[in-house]
């Protein structure tokens, strides 16, 4: 038997409700390649679905922080730490209406890896962490409004089908910027206050 709230770790990881969501997509879609991006209990979860229902998938995560990132191996799993980095919001605005990430733009934001609310981070990626065809987006990282980058990032990398689920969805404009960018299409949206006040997640699917 599976305890999924051992992966919640406290509101730090995800909730009982979207890993089953998530399981439900791997079990269906069977994605070759699926990129995380906020490592830890929910890389855990990952690998163990990989083993339960012989998936044969792959695992690229990433994190920017040693501390919370989740620290194991496994054959499936290719694990990414990279250094915080951030733009001005007059930057970030440009870079979405050019749809690339310009990378010129970004300094390091090595202080604030502890801030739940930085602006505009993301993790300064190199040029070949992220596979070509990703089937599967986990997204619960970093903080702040720059996890938005990552849909700069894969835009040219998912698969058609692709879905891509996001952890505090309504923390910022996170599925109007999947959308306006990806060209997904919303699937599910839903809130659970009673479960934690910010609790709520998006799932999406690419055309």
């Amino acid at each position: 038997m599976i305890d999924y709230m051992s992966y919640y770790a406290d509101n730090m990881g995800l909730h009982e409700i979207l890993l089953r969501r998530i399981e439900g997509i791997l079990i269906r879609n069977r994605p070759s390649v699926v990129a995380e991006f906020g490592s830890g209990n929910s890389t855990r979860f990952l690998i163990d679905m990989n083993r339960l229902h012989r998936l044969g998938m792959n695992v690229v995560s990433f994190d920017h922080n040693p501390r919370y990132a989740f620290s194991g191996a496994d054959d499936c799993l290719v694990s990414h730490i990279r250094r915080l980095v951030k733009c001005t919001d007059c930057d970030y605005e440009e870079m979405f209406k050019a749809g690339l990430i310009d990378w010129s733009k970004m300094v390091p934001a090595d202080h604030l890896v502890e801030d739940f609310s930085v602006r505009n981070a993301f993790y300064r990626l190199e040029e070949n962490d992220i596979p070509s065809h990703v089937d599967m987006v986990i997204l619960d990282g970093p903080n702040g409004n720059g996890r938005n980058f990552a849909f700069l990032a894969l835009k040219e990398r998912m698969t058609s089908g692709c879905h891509i689920v996001i952890d505090d969805s309504d923390h910022y404009d996170f599925i109007e910027r999947c959308i306006s960018t990806t060209g997904a299409e919303l699937l599910v949206h839903e809130s659970r206050p009673e479960i934690h006040p910010l609790f709520n997640y998006a799932i999406l699917r690419l055309p």
